[in-house]
Parts: C-alpha cells; structure tokens; sequence
C-alpha cells in the first residue's frame, strides 16, 4: 500500500505471509505470491510481488527485472529497462523478456491497474458539482457526472451501470472558483486534464457511434441522470455536435424533447427540448431545457443565459460561471439565483 500510495521504497525487499489476489480470470502461479519489492534496479525504480525475490513466479512485474538485491540473467532480461510482465508468470521463456530459466519484464505484455477506495471524509457543502463521462454500448467508452468527495479523485473514473462503462471526461468540484483562462465549457481537447483537477472543461472523444453513445450526469445533490444520444433528434444531435465537436449553436436549437432516463433524484415536469451551446459574456456556455432560459434546466454549464442575453430574473449574471444541478427548477437561495430562478 505504501509503495502505490506514497512511493515507498523497501529496503531490498519485504517478506511475510502471503498476498494472494482473487483470480477472476485467468490462472496464477501455484507459488505464494508473500514477498514485495519496490527499489531502484540499474536506474529503474520497479515493483514485483513473488514467492522469493527473484522473478520467476510473479503475479505484479513491473519495471526493470529484479533478482535478489540484483538482476539476474537466468530470471531475466538484464539487458533491456524495463516492461511489465503477465499477471500467470511462471518457468516460461521465449520472449523479450526472458532469462536464461525464466521471464522478467518487458514489452511483450501489456498491463492496466485499477484501485477501489472509499473517501476518508465526504463533503458537506451543498453546492452543485458535475462530472461529465463519454459512452457507447460498442465501445462501452460513457460520458457522465458523479459525486464529489474529499478524495484526490473529484469523482470516480469509471462508473458501470447495467453492464455498460461510462468514463469520466468532465467535471466542476463544488465550491471551486471558475478556473482562470477557461472561456468553453468544451473547451479541451479529450485527453487534455489531469485526473486530480478540479475542474475539466474536456470534449467527449472522438471515434465514438453516435446513435449508440450515452451521456450519464451525476450532481452532488443526489440527482443521476442518462440521456441516449440520437441522429433523428435535432436536439440530441446538437448536443452531440456541441460535446464531440464544439459546434456551437446559432442562438439555439428546438425540437422534439430530448428526454434523460433519471436514475436518481427528480427533474422538472418541463420538456427539456431546447439546446445552447453559445458565448455568453465571454464565456461559451452549454445548456438544455425547456426555453432557453434557464429556470427548468437538465444540463446547465457554463455562465448563465436565457434567450440572446443573460436575465438577472433567471440567473447571476455578475459571477463568470459554473454548473446548477440537474433538478433546476424555480427555487432561488445560492450565489447562482436571479430574481425569480437559479443559474450555473
């Protein structure tokens, strides 16, 4: 835990009682997978889980190969920096990285973690914070938005619901000041934000089968929501245009409604059958709902708007920006509200 949370290093290597995984698919080596190294092998700091040290039954090999307080080329491939080798290491040769015996790492294998963790502590507040993720049913790629916590992540990664994966690739952490510099909700180029950032003004990606691709939004006031995008719906098609593309709106667009599934929480009884995706006061803002001016919003991201214009009655004007939740409906009380309604 140490090595992967805080960089730890062992000094040469740590052993006790056996840390063995749950073998979900696949086989493992028979060995007892109870001693750990994290240390610097001829400049590679690298990591391995084994019965002994010495790389011959290992289930997690990463980096350079390791035998002992050394590399050893019976074990391994001394020769080469580094890889990672499968998770089923056992006395095989025959590729890359191989020894004399048996096989260390190297780049004939391809390998991806995952971590599973609970927060220490949650937030309070009870601002609105969003998250966007991209998905397909192909490609089980998701767009979303999920609830924020005090954890590094500001929301999960990954979220699975009913057997599809949806992928996180915007959000807005409550209680965060608009990010200086940012002036598009959809601003960056997928791929651009680093995973600890607070806020991420990211596009969906690319590649993705429109007619088949989701949007999941997750607000931190209990709402869950999931639209299914569609080409026969004007109105999906400009969200989809505005989210894969950054193609913004003439004013906006109405249609047919482009209703979410709600998953939890409420939404207004008000057909969501109008998009925007246009500047506003210099910032160029997203939103769905029933008229174009927000006070029975979905989705509402960016600064506020209502027609042409901004409306102090729906929405602060004086503030740059942000997300409203997506059970926006006519209630007044935080720094986002008007007169008569609440904005982003």
């Amino acid at each position: 835990m140490v090595a992967f949370t805080q960089g730890t290093t062992t000094n040469h290597q740590v052993n006790g009682a056996t840390w063995a995984p749950i073998v979900i698919n696949g086989t493992i080596t028979s060995s007892a997978q109870d001693t750990f190294m994290y240390r610097d092998q001829d400049g590679i700091r690298s990591l391995m889980l084994d019965d002994d040290g010495c790389d011959c039954h290992s289930s997690l090999s990463m980096g350079h190969a390791m035998c002992g307080t050394t590399c050893s080329a019976s074990y391994g491939n001394c020769a080469i920096t580094g890889g990672v080798d499968k998770l089923s290491d056992a006395v095989v040769t025959g590729t890359e990285g191989s020894g004399t015996s048996c096989t260390g790492p190297a780049t004939d294998y391809g390998l991806t973690l995952y971590y599973y963790g609970e927060a220490t502590t949650t937030s309070t507040s009870s601002t609105t914070s969003t998250t966007t993720t991209s998905t397909t049913t192909a490609s089980t790629t998701t767009s979303s938005a999920t609830t924020t916590t005090t954890s590094l992540e500001p929301s999960p990664i990954t979220i699975t619901r009913e057997g599809r994966e949806y992928t996180k690739f915007w959000w807005y952490t409550v209680g965060t000041a608009w990010p200086a510099g940012e002036t598009d909700v959809l601003g960056r180029p997928n791929g651009y934000c680093a995973s600890s950032a607070l806020t991420c003004f990211q596009k969906m990606p690319s590649g993705l089968y429109e007619d088949s691709a989701r949007l999941l939004a997750v607000d931190t006031v209990g709402n869950a929501m999931e639209w299914s995008f569609a080409s026969s719906n004007v109105v999906a098609h400009a969200a989809w245009l505005a989210f894969t593309q950054g193609t913004t709106t003439n004013h906006q667009v109405n249609g047919a409604t482009w209703a979410p599934i709600v998953i939890n929480g409420t939404i207004t009884s008000s057909a969501q059958d109008t998009f925007m995706y246009r500047d506003q006061d210099g910032i160029r803002s997203l939103m769905l709902d029933d008229d174009g001016c927000d006070c029975h919003s979905s989705l509402s991201m960016g600064h506020a708007m209502c027609g042409t214009t901004c409306s102090a009655s729906y929405g602060n004007c004086a503030i740059t920006g942000g997300v409203d939740k997506l059970s926006d409906a006519v209630v007044t009380g935080t720094e986002g509200s008007g007169t008569s309604c609440t904005g982003p």
